[in-house]
């Protein structure tokens, strides 16, 4: 991780200096047009008005004019670098407040066209999936809504070994190529701002031909112009031949192909132009997309996944690097309109040739061309960003492992496992080890201790093993977990549901989805479920009960299963004892300036916990006095 931090704070750095340089210069030219513009226009404005002025002074005011031309495509320039600096410095301080977990520093942007209500789940929300301070929150570093959705469906969603296998072994061809993956990562970043989205070009892409859906607003396009050319001729045969009196006619056949394209372009410009939007909102962002998929052509590596991405990207015929280059020539002619310097002459086209629909005869046989490749250069851009994603993470933390999956043995062995999303300074780290002739683990313990942390530990590993990158441990062999959890249980007095019932619905699910997996003929998902203090809405004899009968199930279906309660007396029962590891966190007291404090060190100890705290902790409160 320090390799990677200072790298970053190099490079905030190294940016910071390069902005300051553009914005000097930035202020300079600003300075400077009032001083090239005005006396260009008082010298034009002199020669073009008065008879006695000299040459030289037009020739000196067209210089000025042409001067302060360059000026402003210079201006440009500056204005884009600094932008985009500023982009990539945004980039490299979100780099560094993710390392330190500065939450408030990480932008927690989500596109709006991402939905990640789709993958939303109980799982999901009991382990913060989503949100603000969550696992994606940490992990994702993809711009695009398509990157995004992709990046949350493999953490939300199970998946077997061996897509997880090759997610991983694109992960590691992705780790060691750090300015390929910023690079990439600072495109993604610009092109979040576009207004046209990947959905609606795809939309396009697969859709019928909006010409032959308007086949005959598209002959009547050619009508227009064919009348204006023959009314043209037709003035030019008559001026020719010395026929003034036959020119009329020319005019009213220009007159005629004027007015029907007029009355053409006023029904059927909007939808065009609809189109014209759904496809892109300017040529910048083509170029960016251009640029992208040339970035991506350029990773390395012989993994499937990397493989495919290079491939799609800028190799062969029909790629999106080449697809994109040809469709930036036709995006520029379809923002014409856009352009307030060309609007005049974009009209004049529109008017005399129906210009938008021979754009989009231009497109849709770029349509015709590429179309079909469209939805496989998006997947790849998807997958690249989620792969880079877990590919960071490998890259700062050289010391996580990258899972073992196993079908047989131990279903779980983890050595120094750790929360990802605690500071590095603040984690501590516990070995867990779950057989399979003991598959309970029954975490027991005093407040506070870290019982639920321990839970979210392994359920959030888990996790983001889904996306091909280490866990934070320093091993860790596993099946291929699916994961059901009851660990935030809300009650609803809408709908009249108790807390205590809310849980019961949250177990019964839990049961029901352990039987369907080991009911499956091929033998399902091997499950794990996480249980957090269950069962807390009853009294302790009925509870224990309850417990051992919901555990018997989850047993009976071949289950891992990870449990913290404060029932001591649940860890003493035999039934218990044969089926589980019992194991507890535990807190100690120190003196500090004449005050008694409680302290944990969240380190897990074999058997049931000696202490309790919950008295001790009213008396540190004020609400029970201390016993003498």
């Amino acid at each position: 991780m320090n390799d990677a931090k200072t790298h970053y704070a190099s490079e905030v750095e190294r940016l910071s200096q390069l902005i300051k340089a553009k914005q000097i210069t930035n202020r300079w030219i600003v300075l400077l047009r009032p001083f090239l513009f005005f006396p260009a226009l008082i010298l034009l404005l002199a020669a073009y008005t008065r008879t006695d002025v000299p040459a030289s002074i037009l020739w000196l005011g067209w210089s000025l004019a042409a001067l302060f031309a360059c000026i402003l495509v210079w201006h440009e320039s500056v204005r884009f670098d600094l932008e985009s600096n500023k982009t990539r410095r945004l980039i490299y301080k979100k780099m560094l407040a993710r390392l330190d977990r500065t939450w408030n520093e990480i932008p927690y942007f989500i596109h709006p066209a991402s939905k990640l209500e789709d993958y939303n789940s109980t799982s999901a929300e009991d382990l913060d999936l989503f949100g603000t301070r969550s696992l994606f929150h940490w992990v994702c570093l993809a711009s695009t809504s398509i990157g995004q959705r992709r990046l949350a469906q493999w953490l939300a969603q199970w998946s077997d070994s061996d897509s997880m296998v090759a997610r991983q072994k694109g992960v590691l061809d992705l780790r060691d190529q750090r300015r390929k993956r910023e690079e990439i990562l600072f495109i993604t970043s610009q092109l979040s701002n576009a207004h046209a989205s990947p959905e609606g070009f795809t939309e396009w892409s697969k859709g019928p031909s909006w010409l032959k859906q308007h086949r005959i607003s598209h002959i009547l396009s050619w009508i227009g112009p064919i009348i204006i050319a023959a009314g043209l001729i037709w003035t030019v045969i008559a001026k020719a031949s010395e026929a003034p009196s036959l020119q009329w006619i020319g005019l009213v056949l220009i007159g005629v192909g004027v007015a029907g394209n007029v009355l053409l372009m006023l029904g059927k410009v909007g939808s065009i132009h609809d189109i014209f939007q759904k496809i892109n909102s300017g040529h910048r962002e083509v170029d960016g997309y251009r640029d992208l998929y040339l970035a991506m052509g350029q990773l390395e590596g012989e993994s499937a996944m990397v493989r495919t991405i290079r491939e799609t990207s800028a190799q062969g015929p029909c790629c999106a690097n080449r697809g994109f280059h040809r469709m930036r020539q036709f995006v520029w002619l379809a923002n014409l309109q856009r352009n307030s310097l060309l609007y005049i002459p974009y009209l004049l086209l529109q008017i005399l040739f129906q210009w938008d629909f021979r754009i989009m005869e231009l497109l849709e046989g770029w349509k015709r061309e590429y179309g079909s490749h469209v939805q496989s250069w998006l997947d790849a851009l998807a997958d690249c960003e989620a792969l880079i994603s877990a590919a960071t993470i490998a890259d700062e933390y050289r010391d996580w492992t990258f899972p073992i999956w196993i079908s047989n043995g131990i279903p779980l062995a983890a050595t120094a496992l750790g929360h990802p999303l605690l500071p590095d300074t603040k984690r501590v780290k516990n070995s867990i080890t779950i057989e399979r002739d003991r598959p309970l683990l029954l975490v027991t313990g005093s407040n506070m201790a870290g019982k639920s942390t321990l839970l979210r530990s392994l359920g959030l590993n888990i996790l983001l093993s889904r996306i091909g990158s280490p866990v934070c441990a320093e091993s860790f062999r596993a099946e291929p977990f699916d994961l059901a959890t009851s660990m935030r249980i809300q009650d609803s007095l809408q709908d009249g549901v108790s807390f205590f019932m809310a849980e019961l619905y949250r177990l019964r699910a839990i049961v029901e989805q352990a039987r369907e997996e080991a009911n499956k003929k091929s033998g399902g998902r091997p499950l794990l479920t996480l249980l957090d203090e269950i069962l807390q809405g009853t009294n302790s004899r009925e509870r224990q009960i309850a417990v051992l009968h919901v555990v018997h199930q989850l047993i009976e279906s071949k289950v891992i299963t990870a449990i913290s309660t404060h029932d001591l007396e649940l860890a003493d029962r035999e039934e218990i004892q044969k089926m589980a590891q019992v194991v507890h966190f535990r807190e100690y007291f120190e003196m500090v300036d004449g005050k008694e404090i409680m302290r944990f060190d969240f380190l897990m100890r074999p058997g049931p916990t000696p202490t309790t705290n919950a008295l001790k902790l009213l008396e540190l409160v004020g609400l029970r006095q201390k016993e003498k």
